[in-house]
Parts: structure tokens; sequence; C-alpha cells
């Protein structure tokens, strides 16, 4: 079990009836277990089984959600590690008053305002917790439940519009940070949604001809400003191997990104049957349309897994970055495949691979080595 005691960082006061939960600490790791805090703030989660796990309280209208230990950010999130009939006692949590951000969203073609669009921010520039809201009949939207530091926003966009971040981009890294404050509302965060298109297909293994699902398909567009492809949008297959992406006009490379699907062997293309970004075939995207048929037929892979240590103690690294490109012959560079972080014990599995030849890389994102 983990238990602990969740106070309000202003009174002191215990917090009741907030959900906490233990999330696999692994990176994409999923939800274990949770419990609800009792009217003195205390909770328990039981059942949990021998792993690491990542611990966060869900924020709400009076306090900002958060990991343990006090931070914002799901990356640094302290890892509990849970021993078979052990119980981890004392992982309590001091909330702070919720800052909120809010706006409007409205039609960029008609001024209108735009109902039942979820708007979704989350902590920058790493990703954490994220919090959401959907608009009103006015178009207006309150995300309540933040912290106080900086937050990219973005409009999730439907079958009639395409989302975008803040301010006015399709890129991810190109959004705004929008900086919250306790206690405060960061207002004027609004959206102007353009018509949307959409691109749609079936992914089937090709060995069988039988639907693939859970299989992530992004859609990737050129930057110039960086002179690179960079990921717009995406989506997983349905249980027929299905998926249908809606995203603004314009042009762009599809990928069954394997890589993105935990514990799958079949191996990462592009659209047309291709390792190859530079040879990918652009698929053309008009408003109010669906291009459809942009399929996939997945060759089974492999994986690569690996340890990373420091090089003086022996000891396994934590949350440092791995990457694998693959040597293309018709190709003077690499083609990136894929990338994970290591675990508590500094081990990594890199999923979804080609046949071929590989560099693999490590990355500390921290400088510290």
């Amino acid at each position: 079990t983990i238990s602990g005691r969740v106070i309000s960082d202003d009174t002191g006061d215990p917090i009741p009836d907030l959900w906490v939960s233990a999330s696999d600490y692994q990176e994409g790791g999923s939800w274990v277990g949770g419990a609800q805090t009792n009217a003195s703030g205390n909770y328990t989660i039981i059942g949990l089984g021998a792993i690491d796990y990542r611990v966060s309280v869900a924020g709400t209208a009076l306090y900002a959600g958060e990991y343990y230990d006090d931070t914002y950010i799901r990356n640094m999130a302290m890892p509990m590690t849970v021993v078979s009939g052990s119980d981890i006692g004392g992982i309590d949590f001091g909330l702070a008053t919720s800052g909120s951000i809010s706006g409007i969203v409205t039609s960029d073609n008609t001024g209108l305002p735009i109902s039942g669009m979820q708007v979704m921010a989350c902590p920058a520039p790493d990703g954490g917790y994220c919090m959401s809201a959907i608009t009103d009949a006015t178009g207006t939207y309150t995300i309540t439940g933040l912290g106080p530091i900086d937050y990219r926003v973005g409009a999730d966009g439907n079958s009639s519009y395409a989302g975008e971040y803040y301010d006015n981009t399709h890129i991810y890294d190109d959004a705004a940070f929008v900086t919250v404050t306790s206690g405060s509302d960061t207002g004027g965060i609004d959206f102007g949604l353009a018509p949307a298109g959409a691109i749609s297909g079936t992914v089937v293994s090709e060995s069988t001809g039988l639907p693939i699902p859970n299989i992530r398909v992004h859609l990737n567009q050129y930057d110039a400003s960086r002179g690179y492809w960079t990921y717009i949008a995406g989506e997983n297959t349905d249980s027929n191997g299905n998926y249908n992406i809606n995203v603004a006009v314009g042009n762009y490379k599809v990928e069954a990104n394997t890589c993105s699907t935990q514990g799958t062997l079949y191996a990462k293309e592009y659209y047309n049957d291709t390792l190859s970004e530079d040879d990918a075939d652009e698929v053309s995207v008009i408003a109010g349309q669906n291009t459809q048929n942009i399929d996939f037929s997945l060759d089974l892979g492999g994986e690569v897994s690996g340890g990373v240590t420091d090089k003086d103690t022996g000891l396994g690294l934590s949350n440092i970055e791995v990457h694998a490109s693959i040597f293309l012959p018709d190709s003077e560079d690499d083609q990136y495949m894929c990338n994970n972080r290591t675990d508590v014990n500094g081990n990594y599995t890199l999923s979804g691979l080609p046949e071929g030849t590989y560099r693999i890389e490590s990355r500390d994102d921290s400088g510290v080595y």
C-alpha cells in the first residue's frame, strides 16, 4: 500500500474527498490504483504490485493538483518503490490554491462562438498533470485546478474545426507559455479555429492481413523555420485497426509510430511503405473533406533494450532519454526511429523497430551527465 495525507498549503487544514492516484512509473505507464482522502485528509491506496509508482493528486476548482514530491512536472515526480507485503507511509501533499486560465473559442470564418470544445492546459515545458474544460454556449471556458507555473494551452478541435495551440499555432513547440498565479485567473487566452479536414485509414498486419488495434498514427507537417517535419496530431487505431484524424488544411506525412505503442513488435513505417521520412508521400487535407485510404500494412520488427549507468559509481540513471536511429543505405543521414526514457533502475526498452542497423544515443536533459 501507499498512504499519506493531503492538506492545504495556505491553512494546513486537511482536504477531504480528493482522488490520489498511483501509476506505473515507466514511460507511458498506466494508472494502477487510487483512493479518496477522508475527512482528516488521509488516504490509503491498496492492492499495489511490487513495482515503482508515480503518485499524484487531482486538481479541483479550489486546489492545484500535483505529483509527489511537490512538483507539477510529470518527469520530476519521485518514484515510490513498493515491495511485496510492505506499506509506504508519509506520502503527503500540501496543495496550493488553484489558479485558472480562461478565454473564448470562436470560428475563424464566422466569428461565432464554438460550444462543446475541449480546451486543455498542460505544464510547460515538459508536460505533467493536464487539466481541461469544455466551452459553454457562448464559447467561454475556464480551466481550474492549475498550479503557479507556466502552461501550454490547446483547443482540441473536432470534425468541423482544426485544433490549435495558443497563440495561433498547430506546432506544440511553438505554443506560447501562459503563466498562472495561485488564486488568480489568467484571462483572454482566446482561440479562433479554422475549418478542419481529415485523414483516415486502416492499419493491418503484413503477414496475416488482420487489423492491428492501438497503433499510434502521427501526422507531421513541415516546419520551415526549423527545417524539418514536426508532429501536429495523432490518435490510436480502434479495435478494427481504423483511425480518423481531424487537422487543419495542408500537406502532411503520415507515420505508423509503433514506438509510441507500448509493448508492440510491429515495425514503424511512413506512408507509403517506407522507412524514410524523406521518401514518404505527402498527403493533402482539404477543408470539409476526408482524405481516405491512407493505409498501413506493418511487418514485424524487434526491440532494443539496455541500461544507462553512472560511469564512476555504476549505479543506474533514471529519466535519461535514449534514441534509436537506423542506417539507411540510400540516405546521407540516419533516420530517427524511436526514443524512450530509462526507468528508476536505469533500464530502457525501444520497441517497434524495423529490421536494420542502428545508432543508439543517450541524452541527459538536466545537463548533469
